[in-house]
């Protein structure tokens, strides 16, 4: 008898089928971009659009929907942005102000504790006759 263990079948790669299929459109797509220019499609798709009340809507249309990825690209651009900023600034847990809640935490110029305080200041912000 033989102490060899048996071979197993080679996995499937799905990467390796995903990126083959991913280059394979990419290539139908420009080639198909190619024939759309260099057949003279394009000019008259373009004339189209103008030529007639159909044209005009899809043209608005397309103009419409290129506005709004731009809004959404540069919006999205500014939120990235933003997180880096205030994502370098360290900031307390929850748990850390959970605990803060409690009476010892609590300071003495607090405008609760002091109600005189509160009344001193919107005495002085009321309007003068």
């Amino acid at each position: 008898m033989s102490s060899a263990t048996p071979s197993r079948p080679a996995q499937f790669n799905w990467l390796v089928a995903a990126l083959v299929a991913l280059a394979l459109a990419g290539v139908l797509v420009v080639a198909a971009v190619v024939w759309f220019f260099a057949s003279g499609a394009a000019a008259a798709f373009g004339a189209w659009m103008y030529a007639s009340a159909l044209g005009a809507f899809v043209r608005y249309a397309l103009e419409s929907l290129l506005l709004l990825v731009c809004i959404l690209l540069s919006t999205a651009a500014l939120i990235y942005a933003e997180r880096k900023i205030w994502g370098s600034i360290p900031r307390p847990s929850s748990l850390t102000n959970r605990r803060r809640l409690g009476s010892q935490y609590r300071s003495s110029t607090s405008t609760f504790a002091a109600p005189e305080c509160l009344k001193a200041l919107t005495m002085a912000s009321r309007p003068m006759r």
